[in-house]
């Protein structure tokens, strides 16, 4: 069975009362794929893996591997693309801590499991072994 995550604007708590839910996030985050893309090669130039390849598509995912059995992929979507979608596998904390750098810090960024309400906010400076400790990727 493959476990998603997802990092969002805001705290998926907001969502979990049914008659109070929010007609749109309040988050005015726009995520520029095309920008996104651009930066991407940041990620791969991080993981220090000999050989990396990242691929990119129309629909707004991508996916990065390496040598080993390592990688991430995802995609976006949501309001202004604010919703990253992301498959658990080695690489995905490691992403993850590049995602927050990648995104400008005024904006309050949490990582939770598909299903789940309880988040991990990503404040700036975050390290991979708290995001690690908290998907339990390791």
């Amino acid at each position: 069975m493959t476990v998603r995550f997802h990092v969002t604007p805001y705290n998926p708590m907001l969502w979990m009362d049914e008659n109070n839910v929010p007609s749109e996030p309040p988050s005015d985050l726009h995520i520029k794929f095309s920008e996104f893309r651009e930066r991407l090669t940041e990620f791969g130039e991080m993981i220090r893996e000999v050989n990396w390849d990242i691929k990119t598509h129309s629909d707004a995912g991508w996916e990065v591997t390496a040598d080993s059995n390592w990688g991430v992929s995802g995609s976006f979507g949501g309001h202004l693309n604010q919703i990253l979608t992301m498959e658990a596998g080695l690489g995905l904390n490691e992403f993850v801590a590049w995602y927050r750098s990648f995104v400008p810090s005024e904006h309050a960024l949490y990582l939770f499991q598909e299903g789940e309400w309880e988040s991990l906010e990503l404040r700036e400076g975050i390290t991979v072994e708290e995001i690690a400790n908290f998907t339990g990727i390791t």
